[in-house]
């Protein structure tokens, strides 16, 4: 198919049952103009949406307000509209409108929508714990009331020194001797009562239920996916897919300390899985080959100027900016690229599909040969593997020593008695 005619499609909805459409083709009667810019990244950051309405009457301008949703469409028609591309390019609610801005020529309504809500502000996680414990008199709170009484003295007794600058010696070491006596007499009263209550504590062994909030916590060896849907579910994060691509086990456990979204950007690190915004939802995805697309991109299919090698970037992988005709992709896509440059099966790791006035409708992709990403990832994950094989090996090898020397220590005391 010959791309000929760009085509995009918006759609507000102002209530459950109520919308309104605005078509753009560059052709009577669709005339009305509709630019726009998404950008995505799998580098864990919310992709953006800028959409741009010219010329809109200020009713039909009134209906796109902050939190209402929006669907916007994209492609192509052939040169007699027999056949056509389309795809959805965003289906999500308002997040900002920049207020209208009218000239002589024309009046622009603007607004963003941003992937994903923002969860950055979510407290850490902190679960209801109950235990039965033994009720037992308390040395803290013994120790805490007889500094609190000595202390109390102590201020009375410089108080008293103050109020009489005359008085002898004799006086003063009286009055010293009354507040000394008066703390040993309510120390010895206070370990006396509360030897009494320990003993008799202990003779009824009374329990009773402790009440405590403590951070979310997982047990040894548990799975890295088992950890994110956790800690997703309990604070309220939408995570619409978690395929990691490293499962790893927590050799000593987890405890979930930081913030939500921090707790789930460090597994996904070490899970080594990209974090995908994409419309409201958060995807942990394995990038693979579940997204090869059917599209080929060479100079007769849309490419328009030779990939440039993106000699500063990250990764120990060459990478490509790559410029082509409009197509509706995101992180992850696989395509077929063929250049002089670079020819082969690309993923896509980041870039933006756009439509400016004056400009050809095109995607800006960087991208990766497929089988050089598929081999980086796969080193990756095994020198990780072969590391929490060893750090397993020399827990486990500590947990047999820790239980050998339990049975000796009780193998001695049975002797001994």
């Amino acid at each position: 198919m010959k791309l000929v005619h760009f085509y995009q499609k918006i759609t507000v909805w102002i209530s459950s049952k109520e919308t309104f459409t605005v078509i753009y083709r560059a052709r009577a009667p669709y005339r009305i103009l509709i630019e726009h810019n998404k950008t995505y990244t799998s580098k864990g950051t919310p992709g953006n949406t800028e959409i741009s309405i010219h010329n809109l009457i200020k009713s039909h301008a009134n209906y796109f307000k902050k939190g209402r949703r929006v669907r916007l469409t994209a492609g192509w028609y052939n040169a007699d509209d027999t056949a056509h591309i389309i795809h959805q390019v965003v289906d999500d609610k308002i997040s900002t409108v920049t207020p209208p801005t009218e000239s002589a020529a024309d009046s622009v309504v603007t607004f963003d929508i941003t992937d994903g809500q923002k969860y950055d502000n979510l407290k850490a996680v902190k679960v209801k714990k109950s235990k039965r414990v033994r009720m037992r008199a308390s040395q803290k709170d013994l120790d805490k009331a007889i500094t609190a009484y000595n202390s109390k003295m102590n201020t009375a007794r410089r108080k008293w020194i103050d109020e009489h600058p005359h008085a002898s010696k004799k006086e003063v070491t009286a009055k010293n001797k009354y507040y000394s006596d008066k703390k040993k007499s309510y120390a010895t009263n206070a370990r006396s009562a509360y030897n009494k209550q320990r003993k008799e504590l202990n003779n009824k062994k009374k329990y009773q239920i402790k009440k405590s909030y403590e951070y979310l916590s997982f047990k040894k060896n548990t799975k890295a996916s088992t950890i994110v849907k956790k800690v997703a579910k309990e604070s309220g994060i939408k995570l619409a897919k978690v395929n990691l691509n490293y499962d790893r086990k927590y050799t000593n456990g987890y405890t979930a300390k930081s913030k939500p979204m921090k707790v789930i950007e460090q597994i996904a690190s070490d899970s080594d899985t990209d974090i995908i915004y994409r419309n409201d939802a958060i995807y942990l995805e394995k990038l693979d080959s579940k997204r090869k697309l059917n599209l080929y991109i060479d100079y007769t299919t849309g490419l328009l100027e030779e990939p440039e090698y993106q000699a500063d970037n990250d990764s120990k992988v060459a990478q490509w900016q790559v410029t082509f005709l409009y197509r509706s992709l995101a992180v992850g896509d696989v395509f077929h690229l063929k250049s002089k440059a670079v020819t082969g099966w690309v993923i896509v790791l980041s870039g933006s599909n756009s439509f400016q006035s004056g400009s050809a409708p095109s995607t800006q992709v960087i991208v990766e040969l497929y089988s050089e990403y598929k081999t980086k990832l796969t080193k990756k994950i095994n020198k990780k593997k072969k590391a929490d094989r060893t750090a397993k090996a020399k827990a486990d090898k500590k947990s047999k020593a820790a239980a050998k020397k339990k049975r000796t220590a009780r193998a001695k005391n049975k002797k001994s008695k």
